[in-house]
C-alpha cells in the first residue's frame, strides 16, 4: 500500500515542488590579467594615458557571468574594491551587452551616498533599472540586469570597463585583457 501511495503521490509532490526550485542558469567564468590598471590624467589637450601597475582599485581579477531566463548576473572580484574618500570619489563598472534581440549599455556607480552602487540599463527607446550589491571586504560587486531590459534573450555577450575617480586621476581596467584601447567580449552564454 505504501508503494501504491508514492507511486501515485511521487509524481503529483514533485510537479508542486518543482517550480519552486531556482531556474537554472548558463554560466561563463574568466579572468583578467593583475596589475593592468591605466590612470587616466584629465587635460585641455587630450585624455593622456599611463600604465599603474601598482595600483590595486579597480583591478579586475575574475568574472562569473551567468544567464537565466530572468536575469544575467554578473560577479567581478577585485584585487581590492573601495570607493576614493575624496569628494566626488566613485568606483564604477560599465560596458555594453550584445544580444540575439535588443541589447543594452549599461552602468554601476558606487560613490558615497551609494556605496552599494546603482545600476541604469540603456537600451533603444530608454531606460531600465538593475541592481547591484558590493562586498568590499571581500572584494566582489555582483550586478543584476532583468532580461527584461535585453528583450528576454537566447544569449549575451558582455564588453567593459572598471574604473574608480579620485580627486586627480581616473583608473581603468579594461576588462578581460592585459592591454586598455581595444574592447574584449565574452563568448555568448545562452540562457540557462
Amino acid at each position: 500500500m505504501r508503494r501504491l501511495i508514492a507511486l501515485v503521490l511521487g509524481p503529483v509532490l514533485l510537479a508542486l515542488v518543482a517550480p519552486l526550485a531556482p531556474a537554472a542558469a548558463a554560466t561563463w567564468r574568466g579572468t583578467d590579467p593583475a596589475h593592468d590598471v591605466w590612470r587616466l590624467t584629465l587635460s585641455g589637450d587630450g585624455d593622456d594615458y599611463t600604465a599603474a601597475p601598482t595600483r590595486a582599485n579597480a583591478d579586475l581579477r575574475s568574472v562569473v557571468v551567468r544567464h537565466s531566463r530572468s536575469r544575467v548576473v554578473l560577479r567581478l572580484r577585485f584585487d581590492d574594491i573601495f570607493v576614493p574618500p575624496e569628494r566626488g570619489g566613485m568606483f564604477s563598472v560599465f560596458g555594453d551587452i550584445r544580444t540575439d534581440d535588443l541589447g543594452a549599455s549599461f552602468d554601476m556607480v558606487a560613490g558615497r551616498a551609494h556605496r552599494q552602487g546603482r545600476v541604469t540599463v540603456w537600451q533603444r527607446g530608454g531606460r531600465c533599472e538593475g541592481s547591484s550589491a558590493i562586498d568590499y571586504q571581500r572584494d566582489v560587486a555582483t550586478i543584476t540586469v532583468p532580461t527584461d531590459c535585453l528583450g528576454d534573450p537566447r544569449w549575451v555577450r558582455l564588453s567593459f570597463k572598471t574604473w574608480s575617480r579620485d580627486d586627480a586621476y581616473v583608473w581603468e581596467d579594461n576588462a578581460l585583457q592585459a592591454g586598455f584601447l581595444r574592447r574584449a567580449w565574452t563568448p555568448k552564454v545562452r540562457v540557462g
